[in-house]
């Protein structure tokens, strides 16, 4: 199976730096799930990053200084909300997750 990886990202542009690159992403993927982090929410972040930039860059070029029309819509309030409440849902479950084991050993 690494040999096709290695295969495919030498031959997608035949340069060595796509095998370095290939190379740095599978330590940096490694490392991720040895310490308990979800690669798939790395990568979802490193293709949406792009877009957030560009759409933030033209939200703030059209409010200017006025950062107070960012919160002045019903629709941001709710996107707000809801991003509130999920910060607020993860902490809990993983303050739950953590809990339990030691519940279990008392």
């Amino acid at each position: 199976m690494t040999v096709f990886a290695f295969t495919g990202a030498f031959t997608a542009g035949q340069n060595m730096n796509d095998i370095l690159i290939l190379i740095a992403f599978t330590i940096m993927g490694y490392s991720m799930r040895v310490f308990g982090l979800n690669p798939a929410v790395f990568i979802i972040g490193f293709i949406l990053t792009p877009f957030l930039e560009q759409n933030l860059d033209q939200a703030l070029a059209i409010v200017g200084t006025d950062y107070h029309l960012f919160f002045a819509s019903p629709f941001s309030w709710v996107f707000i909300a809801l991003s509130a409440f999920f910060v607020y849902s993860s902490i809990r479950m993983r303050n739950k997750a953590a809990r339990a084991p030691q519940e279990k050993a008392v």
